[in-house]
């Protein structure tokens, strides 16, 4: 927080759901149903000299990684 930077090695993981807004229970707004996606952000100076950060994309059912 004092450099205003992320050191070395950090990661950052976002799990993407979906939304309805119908539920046996539910009468008004949105909820979130099933996984979508996670994503992933890693900073790694030495593997990805040339920006540092490296992006990667798990979709569900594919079985399969992805770097974006």
């Amino acid at each position: 927080m004092k450099t205003g930077r992320w050191p070395d090695k950090t990661m950052f993981v976002l799990e993407i759901r979906a939304s309805t807004s119908e539920g046996s229970i539910n009468k008004g707004g949105n909820f979130q149903t099933g996984l979508v996606a996670i994503e992933a952000a890693v900073k790694d100076e030495t593997r990805y000299p040339a920006t540092k950060w490296a992006y990667f994309n798990f979709r569900t059912g594919s079985g399969r990684e992805r770097p974006c």
